[in-house]
């Protein structure tokens, strides 16, 4: 016997399913599926049996699943296929009534296996195959957008995002993102075009967006850290060579780098100056680019001189009038080094205070208004000055 799974029945029982054995499926079934069950069987005395369809052990449904295997000395193989029923829509589990038997006896099962039948083609498809299907996907979708837009929307970041922040092939660049190199949680919830079109994956959505939107619509890549000082801006750097290797075609155009800027303020003062040391490298690494330049996702945080997150809660006067001062000098330097033919334009990303409950910065004072009350904060003052 071995590694069988052993039941034993007690003797004269009063009903059938006085003693039972549960097979239980990894999901439900549901009605109309093509179903399979296969299992070894034997018992120490010839035996009849009933299965029942049950949606948890011992939550009986019907009557009848998967056939009456009759049990022999000898192993044998029962093999039953069917399709749901609708009183059996739900199971999830086959009861096998083992005292139909009204002797004490002794059962062994081995081999139990569970099949459903999945309809479609599960061949799987060449990488041409999917780069393929994907393109055709990706054109489909553009066109949809640029359809339900009518021609109304003249700016579009047709890539979001591309980079990583790490240089794996030892390159010099910092390669695209891929489920290879994201974090788990990234690699399960987010798909990457790159990993099925690849490199040049860019020049088909532009390709595709030029096709099939406005004329005169404006592509931009955007990112988020190209102000980074860990690094000396190099995912910016990086991002500007990609953009060369897109454009080395001849054919692709693409007319401005989008920049996220999630900054915070520090109260390090050594801290606080890298910062601004290399905000002002990016914009004037963007300018030499000659394209367009455009703040797509400013907000900010305030950093205190242990390094955490200062909540909104929390807050004094001083540092709100920092956060101030810091919003001055991010969009006067703007003006000061993006020349006004590659200007495009500042978006704030959170008009209020972040609520606590918030996935973005949450507690924080990220806002140019209050979240209650929605008055305006030193941040709003100065914004306004950056602009005036």
């Amino acid at each position: 016997v071995g590694h069988a799974i052993v039941v034993q029945s007690g003797d004269a029982p009063a009903n059938a399913w006085d003693t039972q054995f549960f097979v239980k499926a990894p999901r439900k079934f549901e009605e109309g599926e093509k179903i399979r069950f296969s299992m070894k069987y034997k018992a120490d005395k010839p035996a009849n049996s009933e299965s029942q369809a049950h949606n948890e052990p011992g939550g009986y449904m019907h009557w009848a699943f998967v056939g009456s295997p009759s049990f022999t000395t000898e192993w044998k193989e029962h093999v039953y296929n069917g399709v749901i029923a609708a009183n059996q829509a739900g199971a999830n589990t086959i009861a096998f009534n083992l005292s139909v038997f009204k002797e004490a006896n002794t059962y062994y099962f081995d081999d139990i296996k569970w099949e459903i039948e999945e309809s479609g083609n599960k061949i799987p498809q060449t990488p041409e195959e999917k780069a393929d299907t994907l393109t055709w996907a990706m054109d489909r979708w553009i066109a949809g957008m640029m359809e339900a837009t009518e021609g109304y929307v003249l700016a579009w970041d047709v890539v979001n995002e591309p980079l990583s922040g790490a240089d794996g092939n030892g390159d010099g660049l910092y390669d695209l993102q891929s489920v290879t190199n994201v974090s788990e949680a990234d690699a399960k919830n987010n798909f990457y075009w790159q990993d099925y079109l690849g490199d040049n994956y860019v020049r088909t959505a532009v390709q595709q967006a030029r096709t099939h939107g406005p004329a005169d619509m404006k592509l931009f890549i955007n990112d988020y850290n190209l102000e980074s000082d860990w690094d000396d801006n190099q995912k910016l750097k990086s991002l500007i060579q990609w953009i060369e290797k897109w454009e080395a075609d001849g054919v692709t155009v693409i007319d401005g780098i989008g920049t996220q800027m999630h900054v915070s303020y520090h109260a390090n003062p050594t801290t606080q100056a890298s910062k601004e040391e290399h905000i002002v490298k990016m914009y004037e690494l963007m300018a030499a680019t000659g394209k367009l330049v455009r703040i797509t996702e400013l907000d900010m945080g305030f950093v205190g001189e242990d390094g955490t997150s200062v909540k909104t809660k929390d807050m004094t006067e001083e540092q709100h009038k920092a956060m101030a001062e810091f919003y001055k000098f991010i969009i006067r330097k703007y003006f000061e080094i993006i020349p006004v033919s590659q200007r495009y334009g500042i978006a704030h990303w959170c008009p209020t205070d972040s609520p606590e409950t918030s996935s973005w910065r949450g507690g924080e004072p990220v806002g140019l208004w209050t979240e209650g009350g929605f008055y305006r904060k030193h941040t709003y003052a100065g914004f306004a000055d950056g602009l005036s």
